[in-house]
């Protein structure tokens, strides 16, 4: 990912909306790498996925960078969200 990359608060706004909405407050995270949007790692249950479609306007059968560790790690540093294994979860 290029270095000078800018993660607009949209990007937090709707991870945490989108988590908020969902059964368990958690999501995958999804695998951008070797995959492109739509494929089984890179799907609409995921984090990644819903990034690329809203924020960045991608495609499905787009290739996208890889963004969801620096989102993550901002979220869970803010103590809003814990990581779990391949997902992440908003703090109850």
């Amino acid at each position: 990912m290029p270095a000078d990359t800018i993660f607009p608060i949209e990007i937090f706004n709707l991870v945490l909306k989108t988590l908020s909405k969902t059964k368990d407050f958690t999501l995958p995270n999804g695998k951008a790498q070797g995959n492109r949007i739509g494929d089984d790692d890179l799907g609409p249950n995921t984090i990644e996925y819903i990034v690329a479609k809203e924020i960045y306007k991608k495609n499905d059968g787009d290739t996208i960078d890889r963004r969801i560790s620096v989102i993550s790690n901002i979220l869970i540093a803010a103590e809003l969200c814990q990581s779990k294994p391949n997902a992440l979860q908003l703090k109850s």
